[in-house]
Parts: structure tokens; sequence; C-alpha cells
């Protein structure tokens, strides 16, 4: 099946908050092609929502590798890592990603600065 379907049923079910449905569709994506930054991108933001926080740090990460522009995977992976504490890794990509168009969020730079 063509990467496209699986991203399109990934959406869905992640629309109906069907969590593992939607990672294991993402994970087809991937398996079909695996320079695939939105599946990435997507399944780590699923693996978020489930806290699943290490999970979802590897998937951003590999975003990142694969598009180091996009501000969104550097602002998630921020994020997660906030969610683990790490506030040093979590203020260095959240500046990253300010730096590449983030709007800054006064309140979240304040909690990383503290």
């Amino acid at each position: 099946e063509h990467t496209t379907g699986h991203m399109n049923r990934g959406s869905y079910y992640e629309d109906n908050d069907q969590l593992d449905k939607a990672i294991a569709d993402y994970s087809n994506a991937i398996g079909a092609n695996t320079s695939y930054y939105n599946a990435y991108f997507s399944r780590g933001n699923m693996y978020f929502r489930k806290k699943s926080f290490d999970a979802a740090l590897a998937d951003y990460t590999k975003a990142i590798e694969l598009k180091s522009n996009s501000f969104d995977a550097w602002h998630n992976r921020s994020v997660a890592y906030g969610n683990m504490n790490d506030r040093s890794k979590a203020l260095e990509d959240e500046l990253k990603a300010i730096q590449l168009g983030q709007k800054e969020d006064s309140v979240y730079m304040k909690w990383l600065r503290q």
C-alpha cells in the first residue's frame, strides 16, 4: 500500500482518538518510506499523546534529522523533554524552534528557565 493511504488512515484514526491504530498506520508509512518526515512527526505526536515520551523523542529526533528546519519538530521535542523534566534540553530545542520561526510562548520559556 502507498504511504499516502497509510497517512490518510492514520490521520483518520488520530482524529478519532484511536492512537494505537494511528501509530500502526504511521509505522506502515515509515516502513514503505523510511525518509518520510510527516510519518515520523505524526507518529511522534501519537506517542506524545499516549505519554510515551521516549518513543516520541525518538520520532521527533528522526523528523529533525530529515527536516532540520521544521520548527514544529524542534518545539514538540522540546515539550517532550519538558514532560520528562529535562529542562536544559527542552530549552535548547525551544530556542532552536524560535530561531526557525516558532512563536515564543513567554510562560513556557519562563518555566524552562526556572
